[in-house]
Parts: structure tokens; C-alpha cells; sequence
């Protein structure tokens, strides 16, 4: 028999400024702070019968999951426009985030719970990461627009263990742009030319790891 829960809570704060100039600018700025807490415990009672159904061996496991997540989001936003058929925007974030994960394994024998090293893990994971950005919004004339963009980010990511052993030390720095220029060919078509270079980063589900048993051999 599996018994698992799986218990999420959450709570979000956002603080957020803006100012428009009388020559239609626009200044913004966001401060968020996130903070997630995951309880995941789970037990396993595995029994073994023989070919008659009598009991022969039975064993009991109960794994314990505690990640608790904080970050801290900052951003500082600008807009204008030149004319009326360009229009930039540009600004710079900050994400701070820390995550720490500490799986307990234990076995039980007779009346003690044991714990099993093997399958027991703890980490802590800190990332900053820090972009700059640019775009703009082009109308050459009714039929077509250009949209073009940059951005720059750096990120470190740093996991140790709590006994001070480090797991990862990544850190690098790289530009992402964008370009998209679309031309309409008549009343319902229109033709597209893209370009993009995006950046994917696992989750932090992903990154903090489990250990799920199918058996005392899986």
C-alpha cells in the first residue's frame, strides 16, 4: 500500500509605483515576494505472500519531503513614444531565489525507525538572476510593422548540501533577440517573418529532487 499528501501554501506580496510624464512617458517600478512552503510525506507498507497466500515478509518505509521556497522580485520599467508610430520600451529586473529540499528515508525495524542515507538528500539551492532589456514598436506605414528587441541576462546558480558541499556553481551571462516584421497582403492575410532566441530553466519542482519506490527493487 502507497500513502502520499502532498500539502502546497503560498503567500505573495506586490508593492508597485507608476508615473506618467506629461510628455507621455512612462516610469513603473514592481517589488514582489513570494513565498512557497511543500510538505510531500509518504508511507509504504509492503507485504509478501507465498504461493498459498501465507505472509512471509513484510517491510515498512515512510519518506518525509520539506521544500520551502523564498524569492524576491524587483523591476524598474520605462516607455515612451517618438511620433506616433514608435514606441520603446526598456527596463531591468532582479529575481532572487532561494530553495531548500531535505528528503528523509527511513526504514522501520521492529518498534525504531531507522534512517537509510541512500535515498536521504538535503540541498540548498540560491539563484540570482539579473536582465536588461530593450524593444521597439515600428509602424512604417498601414500595411507594415517591425518589432524588435533585446536582452541580456546573467545568472548564478549555486546548490550546496547543509554539510557545506557544493553541488553546482553555474554562472554565465548571454543576449536573447527578437525580431518580427509583418506585412498584410490584403484585407484577411497577413505574412510574418520571426527571429527569436529564448532561454528554458527547469522548475523548481525539477530541481528539487524525490525518491518514489514501485517496489524494493524499483
Amino acid at each position: 500500500t502507497l500513502t502520499e499528501e502532498n500539502f502546497w501554501s503560498h503567500i505573495m506580496g506586490n508593492i508597485n509605483l507608476q508615473h506618467t510624464f506629461q510628455n507621455g512617458q512612462v516610469l513603473s517600478a514592481d517589488l514582489d515576494y513570494l513565498t512557497y512552503n511543500n510538505s510531500n510525506p509518504t508511507w509504504y507498507t509492503t507485504t509478501f505472500f507465498d504461493e498459498s497466500d501465507n505472509v512471509i515478509d513484510a517491510e515498512e518505509f515512510r519518506i518525509s519531503k520539506d521544500t520551502p521556497i523564498d524569492m524576491w522580485v524587483g523591476s524598474v520599467n520605462h516607455s515612451m513614444k517618438f511620433g506616433e508610430s514608435v514606441k520603446v520600451d526598456s527596463g531591468i529586473k532582479g529575481t532572487f531565489s532561494e530553495l531548500s529540499n531535505t528528503v528523509v528515508f527511513e526504514e522501520q525495524f521492529g518498534s525504531d525507525w531507522i534512517v537509510n542515507p541512500t535515498y536521504s538528500s538535503d540541498g540548498i539551492l540560491t539563484e540570482d538572476i539579473l536582465a536588461a532589456f530593450s524593444t521597439a514598436a515600428i509602424v512604417f506605414n498601414d500595411k507594415t510593422s517591425l518589432n524588435a528587441g533585446l536582452r541580456y541576462e546573467n545568472t548564478k546558480t549555486n546548490i550546496n548540501s547543509l554539510s557545506g558541499e557544493e553541488l553546482v556553481n553555474r554562472h554565465y551571462g548571454d543576449f536573447f533577440p527578437t525580431v518580427q516584421l509583418a506585412r498584410k497582403m490584403g484585407e484577411n492575410s497577413q505574412t510574418t517573418f520571426s527571429y527569436g532566441r529564448r532561454i528554458t530553466r527547469p522548475t523548481f519542482n525539477q530541481m528539487a529532487p524525490f525518491v518514489i519506490f514501485s517496489d524494493r527493487y524499483t
